[in-house]
């Protein structure tokens, strides 16, 4: 589109626009005085604030680092500001305030914390400073909405930390109970290993030079079993060689031994064989210690038969029994004794050396059991001790929240009743109102001329039509109509001026008057202002409209236009 057609285009719609003031002056007025009633019935919007500084940093904090719980307290401040508008706060807040009275279904209660959610704002910065603000129509329960929002923030944060502190406490005492236990189990378990097992326990030697012991003293025992068996095979050869009985006298002074002193003896090497074996009490020996005495006895009482000195035989000749003989048989009795007595200690020994291999061997078992019950103790005693620390450092904690040094909250500002309302912005909604108002009349004029086509010129009628125009007939007008034309223009300038007050009117309205009388009464100028400035233009409009129809002028015929 080049700049002439362009301009033409303009010109059409300014020409229409002019022709057709009075229809977009009449909309306008119509539109601005509808808009400003809805703006002016909007309710006021009183808006109550709050700030809190919370300070994180305190004294205490560097002489308990190490000592007490070190917390985030930074991000529980800012979760305790995302969660604050959280359906359980609204609630509490709306009971604080009293909003639930008049809750009946569960409806009420969701439009009822929808409305507070979406009033409430929260905003903070990173200086710790959170703003805390609510806009309402009741200044008084805009402060007392925003003064238990306050509150509930410092009571949670408080509140929580301290609730949380003991819950961690008790899990932590209950934790150190059943660790107490479990280390005394494994400390007793450790312990009767030990006893159980002290000579194969890692230090304790001297096992293998025991077990070198018992089999050195086993390998000597056998040893002297073979000489002794061998010495008794030699006396049974000469036994055999040498007589029993020989020819000769017996002398007075005594003899060989008699059967009865062998069977003595004999039974004295079964005694001290039994007795090497077993004790005084077994029944064994108790038989053989009987027969014993009883032979003693016997021998006892044959020698008091004979006068108290045995037999004797004077100068008598025949066979005796042969000494050699007699004590041939009785050094083989002492030494079948001394088999017996060796192969019951032979026996001792085997079982001490096999218990003393039994315990050689297990010793990698029993150091690989002590090792596992030691590790077993020492991470349970570790974790013990560990939650003894954390124990006295939730302790610590605890005692810091009471003290409430670990938290400070300063309300840097109340909240309070605001005197003013803070909204709505009805300055700006009348702009807005004016703006729209002067919009749709202008807009309903094109619309009224493009609906009802004229040409201003013949360019337009021919470049519309694709015709060529022959001419075009003028209409002049007279002195007096150029009079009308001058008064009507003034007319439109007087209704523009009017509108244009009344807007400015709000406007100064909401600037300087503030109370609510004083604002009813300048409305209601400023209505009054727009409703005669109004009544005016329908009257002038009327008279204008009477004389055009008698002699109408260009303001609302068309040209005359002949088109071939």
């Amino acid at each position: 589109m080049d700049l002439d057609a362009l301009y033409t285009q303009l010109t059409f719609y300014v020409r229409a626009l002019w022709r057709r003031r009075w229809l977009a002056l009449g909309m306008t007025y119509c539109i601005a005085a509808v808009g400003a009633a809805m703006v002016a019935s909007l309710p006021d919007v009183y808006r109550s604030s709050a700030r809190i500084f919370v300070d994180t940093g305190n004294v205490l904090q560097p002489l308990l680092r190490g000592l007490a719980v070190d917390e985030n307290v930074d991000n529980q401040v800012e979760i305790m500001r995302r969660t604050l508008l959280s359906r359980p706060n609204l609630e509490e807040i709306a009971r604080r305030t009293d909003l639930d009275v008049t809750v009946v279904t569960q409806r009420d209660r969701q439009e009822l914390l929808e409305g507070l959610e979406r009033r409430i704002k929260v905003q903070s910065d990173r200086q710790n400073l959170f703003d805390i603000s609510y806009q309402g129509e009741d200044p008084v329960l805009a402060r007392d909405v925003v003064q238990a929002l306050t509150t509930l923030f410092v009571e949670n944060n408080l509140g929580e930390n301290r609730a949380e502190m003991e819950m961690a406490q008790e899990f932590l005492q209950r934790q150190v109970e059943q660790y107490s236990q479990k280390l005394d189990a494994a400390e007793s378990e450790l312990a009767e290993f030990r006893r159980q097992n002290y000579e194969l326990l890692p230090g304790q030697s001297g096992l293998q030079e025991r077990l070198e012991t018992a089999r050195q003293r086993l390998t000597d025992l056998r040893s002297a079993r073979g000489d002794a068996q061998a010495k008794i095979e030699v006396l049974e050869e000469e036994l055999e060689q040498t007589p029993r009985l020989i020819g000769g006298v017996m002398s007075q002074s005594g003899g060989p031994p008699t059967n009865l002193e062998v069977q003595i003896a004999e039974v004295q090497g079964q005694l001290d064989d039994l007795k090497a074996r077993y004790t005084d009490q077994h029944p064994d020996v108790v038989v053989l210690q009987r027969r014993l005495d009883r032979l003693l006895d016997q021998q006892e009482q044959a020698y008091q038969g004979f006068g108290g000195g045995g037999p004797t035989m004077e100068g008598g000749e025949g066979s005796v029994p042969n000494p050699v003989y007699a004590d041939l048989r009785l050094e083989i009795v002492r030494e079948k004794s001394t088999i017996r007595t060796l192969e019951a200690e032979i026996e001792r020994a085997g079982r001490t050396v096999a218990e003393a291999q039994r315990k050689l061997d297990a010793v990698p078992a029993v150091e690989a059991r002590l090792n596992r019950l030691t590790r077993d103790y020492e991470v349970i005693r570790a974790q013990y001790e560990k939650l003894l620390e954390r124990q006295e450092s939730a302790r610590i904690s605890s005692d810091r929240e009471q003290a409430g040094n670990r938290v400070n909250f300063r309300i840097i500002e109340a909240p309070e009743v605001a005197p003013v309302p803070s909204g709505p912005d009805r300055q700006l909604l009348m702009l807005a109102v004016l703006a729209l108002s002067i919009g749709l009349g202008g807009v309903a004029a094109i619309a009224a001329a493009l609906l009802n086509l004229t040409y201003a010129d013949t360019e337009q009628l021919s470049n519309d039509l694709d015709l060529p125009v022959i001419g075009s007939i003028q209409l002049t007008a007279r002195p007096r109509e150029d009079g009308s034309r001058l008064g009507s223009a003034l007319r439109g300038t007087v209704a523009i001026l009017v509108l244009l007050g009344f807007a400015g009117g709000i406007t100064v309205v909401e600037a300087v008057f503030t109370l609510e009388r004083y604002r009813i009464v300048a409305y209601g100028a400023s209505a009054g202002f727009l409703l005669l400035g109004g009544l005016s233009l329908l009257v002038t409009q009327t008279a204008l409209w009477a004389r055009l129809r008698g002699n109408p002028g260009d303001d609302d015929l068309p040209d005359a236009m002949v088109a071939a």
